[in-house]
């Protein structure tokens, strides 16, 4: 029998004629890839499993005895979407009425307004969305350093 689950899910690798199953760990032999794509040291146990001692878990691997060590975990990714309302709110209220102001005679920032309006989500890593922040901030319609303060979704805003 061999079933093999990815991730933090316990895999069963028995043969046929299979010795007493045991737990173990998958650990990288060598540095190897994880399945996030990122390089791991020797050692980072990525998986739990339930085998027989004599399973191979291929070229790079090895299965040491469970000893309750944490299992690597890929961070998060960093959130970039938004909603174009909690974008929106990300400006003060005085930031918001020069955007609309500055609009009337500036067609940069009435294009940028117009953009976000727009949006059915705003993604604050594209390249088109950091230019129309920084066209308002160099516009003087938000402050200097603003730009960064109103991207960065990890600081709150205003």
């Amino acid at each position: 029998m061999s079933v093999v689950i990815r991730g933090t899910l316990a895999l069963l690798l028995l043969s046929s004629a299979s010795a007493a199953a045991a737990n173990y760990l998958v650990v990288c032999s060598t540095p190897c890839v994880a399945s996030d794509g990122t390089t791991q040291p020797t050692g980072t146990a990525l998986n739990r499993v339930i085998a027989d001692p004599a399973f191979d878990p291929g070229a790079g691997f090895s299965l040491v005895v469970d000893d309750g060590r944490a299992l690597y975990a890929p961070a998060a990714p960093a959130m970039t979407l938004i909603n174009p309302l909690a974008f929106r709110n990300r400006f003060t209220a005085a930031e918001r009425q020069a955007i609309i102001t500055a609009g009337r005679s500036n067609a940069a920032v009435q294009d940028v307004y117009d953009s976000l309006l727009a949006a059915i989500q705003v993604d604050v890593s594209d390249p088109t969305t950091i230019a129309g922040i920084q066209t308002l901030e160099a516009a003087g319609v938000i402050g200097a350093g603003r730009a960064a303060t109103v991207l960065n979704l990890a600081v709150s805003s205003p």
